[in-house]
Order: structure tokens, then sequence, then C-alpha cells
């Protein structure tokens, strides 16, 4: 009668120490590869600081959203623009679609919309704008 010896499965497929860390250190350099193209991503392409805006634009957009006295509030929410306005009626929201916004949304005196341009340094030449008027 024969003896059947069975050896558990790690034992029987044990490959040199050699070849285990070849796969270890090609691993670890994959990985070194991908880290080093994701931080010199972000490092290398992040958006660039944006040119003040234009003065003239910016009263362009003042008067379509129907001039100082119908302004009431301006805010950046996110890719948006939040302005509070007195008078719905005196907006040209032709104009409005013309100047470059999209997604024009109204809800009660507000007017939310997206610029390209939307940026704080609009919002504050807008206040500054609004400001300058005030005088």
């Amino acid at each position: 009668m024969d003896i059947l010896v069975v050896r558990p499965l790690a034992i029987a497929s044990a490959s040199p120490v050699w070849v285990t860390m070849s796969i270890f250190w090609n691993i670890m350099i994959a990985l070194g590869v991908i880290i080093a193209a994701v931080l010199g991503y972000f490092l290398l392409l992040r958006k660039q600081p944006s040119a003040p805006p234009d003065s003239q634009k910016t009263r362009e957009l003042l008067q379509i959203l129907g001039g100082r006295q119908n302004i009431q509030q301006v805010a950046l929410e996110g890719t948006r623009l939040r302005v509070t306005l007195a008078s719905l009626k005196a907006c040209d929201y032709a104009d409005l679609k013309r100047f470059g916004a999209t997604g024009i949304f109204v809800a009660g005196k507000q007017i939310k919309f997206i610029l390209k341009d939307a940026t704080p340094e609009l919002i504050k030449a807008i206040q500054e704008q609004l400001k300058e008027e005030d005088r």
C-alpha cells in the first residue's frame, strides 16, 4: 500500500526569495511612477491666476442687471454669480445671455447665472464699482 503525503499549498508552491523581492520592487517602482505623475499633473497644470476683470465689462454687467440702484447684493457661489435685485423687471435677460451668462435661474428677488469669467476678482470689481457709484 502506498502512502500519500499531502503538503500545504503554501509550502508546495513557494517561490525562491529573489523572485518575491523582484515582484515587490517592481510594484514599488510602478507606485512611485504613478505618484510622481499625479503630483506633476497637479503642480504643473493647476490653474494660473486670472487677469483682473475689465472695468468696462464690469460696468456693462451692472447696466444689464438694471444699474446700481437695482443691485442689492452680489456673491459668488461656486461657479455661479448670485445677485439680489430690487426689481427683476429692470434686468435685461436677453442682454445677459449675449454677455455670456448661461444657466440663468431666478428665485424670488435673486438671479443666479454662470459666467465663465466669474471669479472672486470679478466680485470685488463689481463691489468697487457699486461703491464708486454711491459716492
